[in-house]
């Protein structure tokens, strides 16, 4: 997973740091952000300055602007970087919504670190660091 950018997009502060340590320790790059707006902004910045992200990990429930909504945005601007939702609903018409909306994938909560990094690594199909 080594020279991957990652931005997580995800409101709640304990979550940011315990999905940071996961991917930091298998050798990605994170980049946060607080709500989907911010998200929007980061990945608006990250491909002007020719830096783009390779996964984006989108909470669904976030003030501001929701997960559904900035990956409307980014999907209507032409973005196709892999979007993964992160959401504690586990009904199935919440998977049809976030794959309508056009997530890649979905991890519900509470995530396991083994489940965020093997989604992780076969969505960009990279392995992480050794001894991780």
């Amino acid at each position: 997973m080594e020279q991957c950018r990652i931005l997580l997009v995800e409101d709640a502060v304990d979550n940011q740091r315990l999905f940071s340590i996961f991917l930091k320790k298998a050798g990605a790059e994170v980049i946060l952000a607080g709500n989907g707006r911010e998200g929007v902004n980061a990945v608006e910045a990250a491909l002007r300055d020719g830096r783009p992200f390779d996964l984006i990990l989108m909470d669904m429930q976030m003030p501001v602007m929701d997960g559904l909504t900035a990956t409307n945005i980014l999907r209507e601007r032409g973005i196709d970087t892999p979007i993964v939702a992160l959401t504690g609903n586990v009904m199935q018409e919440a998977q049809d919504r976030c794959y309508a909306a056009g997530f890649t994938d979905f991890l519900t909560k509470p995530i396991q670190r083994d489940t965020l990094l093997s989604l992780v690594m076969k969505i960009i199909g990279t392995k992480p660091q050794e001894g991780l």
